[in-house]
């Protein structure tokens, strides 16, 4: 009892382990039960078939003797042979009846159950069939055999032979006694054992939770052990360490980018505060107070453009509904925007866009993804340089690509241009550093892809592949 409890209370009745302690003991119990179950039947069928094997034998003596003496049972000829061949037979009782049921011999005394061995001889000739059976007579249990005498086509007796069986019963029950007493032993030692290998199993599973609980944002420097198992627990370990890397990852990202963040709102929001504290320091004229306030709206168009771009970095696709988009009808509206921005520095622009391609997303979103490439292509290419704009159908996709034949992308610069307010050193240009980061935002938000390649003097590609609204570019 002690037991039990102290299990129970160390293990929780809906925790893995205790489940695990359950099933093994559970499974152990029931395939103990079988194991158990046939072999008691297998020893009692094999005590029960020698039993049946030595009174058959004996019956058939006895029918020979009574077909061997005569057709008579009543003869007593026939019953003085019966009784000098087997009345001497230790524990033996052998009874022997008339076609009418009558009992005409037998080898013993059975006082007050006289009338039980003559209702068996008329069942025995009533039947006409030989059978094998127990039955109690007076505080004894006999196994009898049963057998119709026939001669030339007609019954003419019975005989029914039977041997005590308390010896075999008895031993059946010691055989019981005995097996329940092993059974309940090696269920209680299979239930402890399945608890010892249960908490040897789930220790690990412990030890990662207790390690969990202690990981906060504060220390996702941490990591579990990983044992070196090569089972499910050291998957588990190596998975949770990679989610804490990536968590950990952005964790950083996300500090990075409000200190970015913080310093983008704070530059303006300090020369906003500046221009409109000296315009009030003292009286000043018209023309002063109006630059003072040109000043201040490039300022706030700075912050709004900043807010405007943080937006978008965090718009993804569940925020609204997508609509069918006509890609080829915005790609031509975006290049006659690229030749506008482009006619500045004399850039050629040149597009070649395929007809009726559509996809499904947010036009104005999408139009912003390109229109960052597109200002990306024209602010990076020289002066009389290049920008192709490319839409076409591949692989069952869209794909748009801004190309251009500026310098290239820096091998330093490589791995960080989609980390939002990154700026390229040296680069010449101004930018806020999220017109790629939004791109990419966005384009994952369409289920689509996003790539740069770049090769130093030999200019960049951004290539974008989208899912194509097939059905309904087949209307």
């Amino acid at each position: 009892m002690e037991l039990a409890i102290k299990l129970t209370t160390t293990m929780k009745l809906r925790g893995i382990g205790f489940k695990l302690t359950v099933w093994y003991a559970l499974a152990f119990s029931i395939a103990g039960s079988i194991i158990f179950l046939s072999f008691y039947l297998l020893t009692k069928q094999a005590l029960y078939y020698q039993t049946d094997a030595a009174l058959s034998t004996h019956g058939q003596k006895v029918m020979e003797v009574a077909l061997r003496r005569g057709a008579d049972m009543h003869d007593e000829l026939v019953k003085q042979a019966f009784l000098d061949e087997f009345a001497k037979i230790p524990g033996m009782l052998i009874v022997i009846g008339d076609n009418k049921g009558e009992i005409v011999g037998s080898s013993a005394v059975y006082g007050n159950d006289n009338e039980t061995v003559r209702s068996l001889v008329k069942e025995v000739v009533k039947s006409n069939q030989p059978a094998f059976f127990s039955r109690r007579l007076g505080a004894s249990i006999l196994r009898f055999w049963t057998q119709p005498v026939s001669k030339d086509g007609q019954v003419i007796g019975v005989i029914l032979v039977a041997h005590p069986i308390e010896i075999i019963e008895k031993s059946l029950a010691d055989l019981v006694s005995a097996m329940s007493i092993v059974y309940a032993g090696l269920v209680i030692l299979t239930t402890f054992g399945g608890y010892l290998l249960s908490r040897k199993a789930t220790a690990p599973v412990r030890e990662l939770t207790e390690k969990i609980t202690r990981i906060t944002a504060e220390n996702l420097d941490e990591r579990v052990a990983v044992r070196r198992t090569g089972d499910e627990i050291e998957e588990l370990s190596t998975t949770f360490n990679g989610l804490l890397d990536r968590l950990d990852r952005a964790f950083r990202r996300e500090r990075q980018f409000i200190g970015d963040l913080a310093h983008e709102l704070k530059t303006p929001l300090a020369t906003l505060r500046g221009e409109i504290e000296l315009a009030l320091a003292r009286k000043r004229g018209a023309t002063q107070y109006r630059r003072a306030l040109g000043e201040s709206l490039t300022d706030a168009k700075r912050l709004s453009e900043t807010l405007a771009n943080i937006l978008d970095l965090a718009w993804s696709k569940t925020d609204t509904q997508m609509e069918k988009v006509n890609l080829s009808s915005l790609m031509s509206d975006l290049a006659e925007v690229a030749e506008k921005m482009a006619g500045l520095k004399k850039i050629r622009v040149k597009h070649n866009i395929a007809k009726r391609t559509f996809v499904l997303g947010k036009r104005d979103k999408l139009s912003r993804a390109i229109l960052n490439l597109i200002d990306n292509a024209v602010k990076f290419s020289p002066n009389k340089g290049e920008v192709i704009i490319y839409l076409g159908k591949e692989k069952g996709g869209a794909v748009v690509k801004i190309s251009d034949n500026g310098e290239g992308i820096k091998k330093a610069d490589k791995p960080h241009i989609f980390n939002r307010f990154y700026r390229g050193k040296n680069t010449g240009t101004t930018g806020s550093g999220l017109g790629l980061p939004i791109a990419l935002a966005i384009v994952t938000a369409h289920q689509g892809r996003l790539s740069i390649t770049s090769k130093r003097g030999g200019g960049t590609t951004a290539t974008i592949y989208l899912p194509q609204y097939n059905k309904l570019d087949k209307g």
